[in-house]
């Protein structure tokens, strides 16, 4: 964030920049000093806000509380002190983007209605990809068969397998199955090491310099009148496909505006998520946008991933949670 966002951030959350303060940080009141400081205030501005691309990191020097931005506000959340929460998550939001706030953040409403540019992706590109599923004999990819993704499963999602970067393919169309994107799973890394170009465990293929990432894996299926399972990863999807068929994934756990609007109809939603910050935050948001949408959270186990369940235990997960047999 730039100065003058940390500015309008820290108004957002209920505190203020102090002028003058002669560094490359952003200075406030701490607003956690009513539970973390010495008789509840922050008399010598304490808090810091470090410019720079993207989110910014946040340091108190009196209460020695440190983290990201989001990390302030889901704190300042959970006390139910924060001033403007949409406003202050919209601010994070812009940054993450890279783009400039202009005159503010958006009014909320405006974000919702938002509609992002099409960019529609050639079927050429996923037919240069071989097919992780062979329908003759009902073999899947080895990678595929040693995490016990049926066949089934396999085709459903039209898996694909990238030979050259060694990685399974996870094409993603919009409600009207148009090809927005092609998300890879990586096998193996190819000798190199960490400076491999490919040397990252996820990776939306971009087409033309662009991805779509507002766009859900499972959108051309989902059915908004209809319980709704949104699991968190490409595989945590395979394994509830297995046994309930309504499952869309974000792809990461980090959900903007436009990606939440897009399921903003639907009645009911189950969560799957991890049991970690970045699932958490994605909770968190879910509960504060759909208002009018009955949300269930499963709680998984700390270090539990639900792609690494056997299918009856997705299936009893499931079934405890939401309430129907499967």
């Amino acid at each position: 964030m730039t100065p003058d966002q940390i500015s309008k951030w820290l108004q957002a959350i209920g505190t203020k920049a102090v002028e003058g303060q002669g560094t490359d940080w952003v200075h406030a009141s701490c607003p956690f000093a009513s539970w973390r400081h010495q008789h509840g205030q922050d008399e010598h501005p304490s808090f810091g806000v470090k410019p720079g691309p993207g989110e910014s990191r946040c340091y108190c020097l009196a209460c020695d509380w440190s983290g990201t931005q989001t990390d302030a506000l889901m704190l300042l959340h959970e006390h139910g002190v924060v001033t403007n929460y949409v406003e202050a998550l919209a601010l994070i939001e812009e940054a993450e983007d890279g783009a400039p706030l202009v005159g503010g953040a958006p009014e909320y409403e405006e974000k919702w209605d938002e509609k992002p540019p099409e960019h529609i992706y050639p079927e050429y590109l996923l037919e240069a990809f071989e097919e992780a599923y062979d329908e003759e004999t009902g073999a899947v990819h080895p990678y595929l068969k040693g995490r016990d993704t049926p066949y089934e499963v396999a085709a459903k999602l039209d898996l694909r397998w990238d030979a050259y970067r060694r990685r399974i393919l996870f094409p993603v169309r919009d409600g009207l199955g148009r090809l927005r994107g092609l998300h890879g799973r990586a096998v193996e890394f190819p000798a190199g090491g960490p400076e491999w170009e490919h040397d990252k465990p996820y990776k939306m293929y971009p087409f033309e310099g662009q991805t779509n990432a507002h766009v859900w894996l499972g959108e051309h299926w989902a059915e908004g009148d209809r319980l709704l399972v949104v699991a968190e990863s490409v595989f945590d999807l395979a394994r509830v496909l297995e046994v309930y068929d309504n499952v869309i994934a974000p792809l990461s756990a980090t959900l903007s505006l436009k990606k939440i609007a897009r399921i903003r109809n639907a009645e009911q939603i189950v969560t799957i998520f991890d049991e970690d910050k970045a699932g958490k935050r994605a909770r968190a948001k879910l509960d504060y946008y759909l208002t009018d949408t009955d949300l269930i959270h499963i709680r998984l186990e700390p270090g539990q991933d639900a792609g690494d369940l056997s299918h009856t235990e997705m299936k009893d997960l499931l079934a405890y949670y939401a309430g129907f047999h499967l």
